[in-house]
């Protein structure tokens, strides 16, 4: 039986979505897993933390295991350092700043609005300092 175009991009379609739900679910087990084994291991590394706990969440993870993103980003803001009169920063590096800025973002921007402001000032204090901006 000969399909028609139409038909055969629908089938593609299809098998792409599946394929693209199956991965994601793959990847969310591997997460959790690494989750689980993570609270034992470190949390040493503010770009790396960061990093993961963005993926985390742009997959879904966060909705379904609150506590565990809670955990990832206390481990996160405790890498903090606070700059007098200025706000928080990450290793004083604008990099590693705005990487915990997106995560902790993400995690939950209304809880964490205070230390979102925080970074956010020092991050801007940085440009404010190289670029000598008003």
């Amino acid at each position: 039986m000969v399909q028609s175009i139409s038909e055969y991009r629908q089938d593609v379609a299809s098998k792409i979505d599946r394929l693209s739900l199956s991965l994601k679910k793959l990847v969310l087990c591997g997460a959790e897993f690494l989750c689980q084994a993570g609270r034992n291991g470190s949390w040493g590394d503010v770009r790396i933390n960061s990093s993961a706990i963005w993926a985390l969440t742009d997959l879904g993870f966060a909705e379904k295991h609150r506590e565990f993103m809670e955990y990832a980003v206390k481990k996160l803001l405790k890498q903090s350092e606070i700059v007098k009169d200025i706000g928080l920063c990450f290793n004083h590096e604008v990099w590693d700043s705005s990487l915990a800025l997106i995560a902790i973002s993400k995690v939950d921007g209304i809880k964490y609005s205070e230390e979102i402001k925080g970074i956010r000032s020092w991050i801007l204090s940085e440009f404010k300092e190289n670029e000598k901006l008003d």
